[in-house]
């Protein structure tokens, strides 16, 4: 048995369930694993991991986007991140203190800073499993040059969190071609829940609309007479709206109603946007504004031809209408398969862990023998 210690950034649920991707695979192994999460991540595995004799779940303070009339306040954002800096070195410090209570085999970490650092002050190899570092090791020529622009000034911010992990692992639903100096890059699919590997897709009538804070009006005017039966999620149960019913919170009935429908509609997160192509599912993305991420993976899904995208403030009937209208051409788009990161990230992280003829590398240390 290995011991694991795992972190994951907080903001939204796409770190969440790549991260319990992982996890639950470990533990199946038979591994034991340290799970450090800030905000919603801390909330959703503490919950999910309570009875777990394998995971134990610690909260650690985080990074998290402030928002504002729906778009990212950067001045939040900002001020949000300073504090954060500031309290790092007693974090690094906490959770190398943590590292060494727990002799840990392999840490990894998922766009969180801290524990890469306290990583290397413990002694124990890290590796880096994500879709964020994709701004830093990809080749951006086929976008436009205003978004190349915006990439390479995140690719910046991004290259700060940590660098030079043992290897880097870039899960996404798109494969854009690497940089020279990132050629030993491990480019993925996306990591998918077991529920959504065993899922066997239908094809019903109805649209999922997965909308969070980011609804509008407008936006629910147009898929409320788009012609279709809608089932939106995110905002909570409401009464109807024409065609729309909107649904509880639930992970079950949003996956069947994931299975079963026709499209989704959602902001431009990979993993959820990842999760859908899979099960062969076109997308209609509108990225949050001032989300320079999503607006990338907007125009990568629009180049996949598994869907296309639209400015969160142009969603309209029409819109709506012609992107139902092309669904049978997307879905023929959509190279199903290679969208299953599962397996060769955890062959990546299974090079890394101790074997009957392997010896961790944290007891190498503890017995002197260099590293």
């Amino acid at each position: 048995m290995a011991k694991v210690v795992y972190s994951l950034a907080g903001e939204g649920r796409g770190h969440a369930t790549r991260s319990k991707t992982i996890i639950d695979q470990l533990v199946r192994r038979g591994h034991r694993v340290y799970v450090f999460a800030p905000a919603v991540a801390y909330e959703l595995l503490s919950e999910v991991y309570r009875s777990s004799e394998r995971v134990i779940v610690e909260e650690i303070p985080g990074l998290v986007f402030h928002y504002r009339n729906e778009r990212v306040d950067f001045t939040g954002t900002t001020l949000g991140t300073i504090d954060y800096v500031r309290g790092l070195p007693l974090l690094v410090s906490r959770l190398q203190n943590r590292l060494d209570q727990i002799e840990p085999d392999l840490a990894i970490t998922d766009f969180e800073p801290a524990l890469p650092r306290a990583a290397k002050l413990a002694g124990v190899p890290w590796i880096s499993v994500n879709h964020q570092h994709f701004l830093v090791v990809s080749d951006f020529h086929s976008l436009p040059r205003s978004l190349r622009t915006k990439a390479w000034l995140m690719s910046k911010v991004v290259g700060q969190y940590y660098r030079d992990p043992a290897k880097m692992v870039v899960s996404s639903f798109y494969f854009p071609p690497l940089k020279e100096r990132y050629r030993d890059t491990i480019q993925t699919g996306v990591l998918l829940r077991e529920q959504v590997v065993n899922a066997v897709p239908e094809k019903h009538d109805h649209v999922v609309a997965y909308l969070r804070r980011f609804a509008t009006e407008k936006m629910l005017h147009s898929l409320a007479n788009c012609g279709s039966r809608v089932k939106v999620y995110g905002l909570g149960e409401r009464p109807r709206q024409g065609s729309i019913e909107f649904c509880p919170i639930s992970d079950s009935g949003f996956l069947e109603d994931l299975r079963t429908c026709k499209a989704l509609v959602s902001s431009a997160g990979n993993q959820l946007v990842g999760e859908a192509l899979f099960l062969k599912k076109p997308v209609l993305v509108f990225p949050e504004a001032k989300n320079f991420e999503q607006e990338i993976n907007a125009r990568y899904l629009e180049q996949s031809g598994g869907g296309t995208w639209v400015g969160y403030s142009q969603f309209d009937q029409k819109v709506m209408r012609e992107f139902l209208e092309s669904l049978n051409e997307f879905q023929c788009n959509i190279p199903r398969e290679a969208l299953n990161g599962n397996t060769r990230t955890m062959q990546v992280i299974d090079h890394f862990l101790p074997t009957p003829k392997r010896t961790p590398v944290y007891s190498q240390k503890l017995a002197g023998v260099g590293v």
